[in-house]
């Protein structure tokens, strides 16, 4: 199991991935994937997926699949980074 050091506590913690349904009222639930330490409990967001990064991550999907666009590939991944440091504003996380 990989492991890390909590930025709060310096302890170092296994990274356990546990998710959550944090917005039952969207159209499709918003899940949050994240990890938490063990001794102070503070909270590490991997991911939040919502519609717009589950399409996303299928077309990466089929982009690894076919010939590979570098420069497609990497815009997906920005566009994916700013859409997640939004949810994580919208959801305080």
């Amino acid at each position: 199991m990989k492991t890390c050091r909590c930025d709060k506590c310096k302890t170092i913690i296994p990274i356990n991935i546990q998710e959550a349904v944090i917005d039952p009222n969207e159209e499709d639930n918003v899940i949050e994937q994240f990890f938490v330490c063990h001794k102070c409990g503070a909270r590490y967001t991997i991911c939040i997926y919502d519609n717009f990064m589950r399409k996303k991550i299928a077309i990466r999907e089929k982009l690894s699949k076919s010939k590979y666009d570098w420069k497609r590939s990497e815009k997906l991944q920005n566009e994916m980074r700013k859409h997640l440091e939004e949810l994580k504003v919208k959801y305080n996380r």
